[in-house]
């Protein structure tokens, strides 16, 4: 079985740390696309602004995930290249 590049953490603190970053994505995503909402019945611009919010969302949301994603591989090849040395 594959293990985090988290290793040496308990299973609960990996956990927490994957809730914590799944849920600032979502909110990433979510929030603008309300605000928009909101905003649009304050001003009366329907859909405008909750097209803007949305698109704006998702743009930021993917751009979150794709450094998260590299993140995480580059700490993976960091953490073979480590085993190698090792002669793990």
């Amino acid at each position: 079985m594959h293990q985090s590049s988290s290793h040496n953490q308990s299973p609960m603190s990996v956990a927490a740390h994957w809730v914590s970053v799944t849920s600032t994505i979502s909110l990433e995503m979510a929030l603008p696309g309300a605000f928009g909402y909101w905003l649009d019945g304050q001003l009366g611009t329907k859909p405008c602004l909750v097209i803007i919010g949305v698109v704006l969302g998702f743009v930021t949301g993917m751009v979150h995930l794709l450094q998260l994603v590299k993140t995480e591989n580059q700490k993976e090849k960091d953490r073979i290249k480590d085993d190698k040395k090792d002669g793990r």
